[in-house]
């Protein structure tokens, strides 16, 4: 049986609006996609759910479900995790007041997603002097070749943990060269994740009125 829903809606991401035919054909085959819909504000469209009251707990799985799907065909504008609104028209006034700043993400993230390296050296037994400094180099090196990058936590004593916004169309040559860095520096372990939705370099938590809530 289907657990009990409540009235609020979980957002989970912005799309453009001109292409929900190809979000919701992307949701549509995946079979493990929860029940969704979307909502339209002129060139803008949130994709939501019904929020869960008896599984919560794999909440943040489906988030990252959905937006994941997504970003396979779309420019996708993630949400935090637990974003919720009062209903559909505290959604469309959501599109409304952040039109501007949505429409820009958009944008910045167009024919993007994001990618994440992890750097260690087993058996090197480096200095954190060295350490940091190889990592320094690396990721100055791996920025020229992003269209953005910042640093990410990470386990402690890494060389580098980082993450880096990539255009699709770059991203063997991206994983090629980090890749070179463990023929270049024997004993240097390089792990590349993803790609991903963009969940480093878009930060909306500020845009909910009360900490992860939207209300009419």
């Amino acid at each position: 049986m289907r657990g009990m829903v409540s009235d609020r809606l979980t957002i989970h991401a912005i799309v453009r609006s001109r292409r929900t035919d190809r979000a919701m054909d992307t949701l549509i085959r995946r079979a493990d996609t929860p029940e969704f819909d979307m909502l339209v504000d002129r060139e803008i469209a949130a994709i939501v759910t019904r929020e869960s009251v008896t599984n919560r707990g794999r909440s943040l799985q489906k988030h990252s479900r959905v937006v994941s799907s997504l970003l396979r065909r779309n420019a996708v504008v993630p949400m935090p995790h637990g974003l919720t609104a009062s209903g559909g028209e505290a959604v469309l006034a959501f599109l409304r007041d952040e039109r501007i700043p949505l429409l820009e993400a958009l944008e910045y993230l167009e024919d993007c997603f994001e990618v994440r390296i992890h750097v260690s050296e087993p058996g090197l037994e480096w200095s954190p002097t060295v350490r940091r400094d190889a990592g320094a180099t690396i990721f100055a090196e791996a920025r020229t070749r992003s269209r953005s990058a910042r640093l990410v936590e990470g386990r402690a004593g890494n060389v580098l943990d980082a993450a880096f916004l990539i255009r699709r169309g770059e991203w063997i040559q991206f994983v090629e060269s980090l890749s070179d860095w463990e023929r270049r520096i024997g004993g240097l372990c390089v792990d590349v994740t993803g790609p991903w939705p963009a969940w480093d370099f878009v930060q909306l938590v500020p845009f909910a009125s009360n900490e992860g809530e939207i209300d009419e």
